[in-house]
């Protein structure tokens, strides 16, 4: 499971000045929980008694560690009903491709990022993701701070940082790094129980694949 970090900015917006603006607090809020495992070592460099404590020990210490968050089972998101639904099509070379959505409405030349040693002419799927997290998780303070009859400011901002790379056990992977600005942590904690990208990558979602 990754972890993604919110980091809460010092001024509430960091783009426009603001001589009333008041001033937020810098902290990083880890919102959800990560798994304790032994460190690993071949079995072949380890005594025979040594494995045995070992062996007894490891189901005690795979526990979850959670930090100033609600606790989470690990379940797979369900949808009880279709509210709305949104189509992409990607086509040609995969990364220097193309992506569009069903309707026409909006098109995407892809490239690979020049520090993926592309050509960096045309978007990418990480750019996209980054947009798409960005605006949801601002619709989400806002609902929260209605929730909880909490006057946003109007200079609120969410930047979503999506980093790729490779993964720390196999494979790929992708890192995310929310900047909330002019919204405290106690709200952007509430937005990421709202946020459908936040509970998608705390919890997962099945994906169906068909074939034609």
């Amino acid at each position: 499971m990754q972890k993604h970090d919110v980091r809460i900015s010092k001024s509430p917006c960091r783009h426009r000045s603001s001589r009333s603006a008041p001033r937020w607090p810098s902290i990083t809020i880890p919102f959800f929980g990560h798994i304790i495992d032994n460190a690993r070592t071949p079995s072949s460099q380890v005594p025979k008694i040594k494995r045995t404590m070992i062996s007894a020990l490891r189901s005690s210490i795979r526990v979850p560690v959670f930090r100033s968050s609600p606790v989470h089972r690990r379940t797979l998101i369900s949808l009880a009903n279709k509210k709305y639904t949104a189509t992409a099509i990607a086509s040609g070379a995969g990364w220097e491709g193309r992506t569009e959505l069903e309707d026409g409405s909006l098109v995407f030349d892809l490239a690979i990022p020049k520090e993926m040693g592309g050509s960096g002419d045309g978007q990418n799927p990480d750019q996209l993701l980054a947009l798409g997290y960005a605006s949801c998780f601002l619709g989400a303070l806002q609902l929260a701070a209605k929730n909880n009859n909490v006057r946003l400011s109007n200079n609120v901002e969410v930047q979503a940082a999506v980093s790729f790379g490779d993964a720390k056990d196999s494979g790929y992977g992708i890192g995310v790094e929310l900047t909330v600005t002019g919204a405290d942590s106690t709200l952007a904690q509430a937005a990421h129980e709202i946020c459908p990208y936040s509970r998608l990558f705390r919890e997962g979602v099945e994906v169906k694949t068909s074939f034609e």
